[in-house]
């Protein structure tokens, strides 16, 4: 049931005035603004949804706002995400190079995203972002288990 209204919300969502105020409070530079907007709109509001749960962090709310940023519009869109969710029970849905593309964007966001942001100095925030889809260990920092809780809740 999550996932059909996570894609409810993707088709139907959009960033209004109050989550642009939001996020130029706590992206404040031009390339980690770039890297928001090269975003799907469906996932630049679902980074939007995270950072408000996290609270009043500042740290923690710029992790909800790039956790993301590794697929970007183009690559992976409301309904490759679909596929890709589909291709994690199914792998023999994987029949082209294009769709190979695409699963490997969907699997490997995190990491993708996380070069991103340290290409731009945001080491701290790739570190984190970097483990957001990783399993869950005894060692994980507080941020990383608030980042995972409430991206599932979104």
């Amino acid at each position: 049931m999550n996932r059909v209204i996570q894609f409810y919300r993707a088709i139907f969502s959009r960033i209004d005035s109050d989550d642009l105020e939001f996020i130029k409070k706590y992206l404040d530079r031009d390339c980690e603004l770039d890297l928001f907007f090269a975003q799907h709109p469906a996932d630049q509001k679902h980074a939007v949804n995270v950072a408000r749960m996290l609270g009043s962090d500042r740290f923690l709310i710029r992790c909800g706002l790039l956790h993301d940023v590794g697929r970007v519009k183009g690559d992976l869109d409301i309904f490759g995400k679909v596929f890709c969710v589909l291709a994690e029970k199914f792998p023999w849905l994987i029949l082209t190079r294009s769709l190979e593309k695409k699963f490997h964007i969907y699997k490997h966001h995190a990491e993708i995203g996380a070069e991103k942001l340290r290409s731009i100095g945001l080491n701290r925030e790739a570190e984190i972002i970097s483990k957001h889809h990783s399993p869950e260990t005894k060692k994980d920092p507080p941020e990383l288990i608030k980042l995972r809780r409430a991206d599932s809740l979104n």
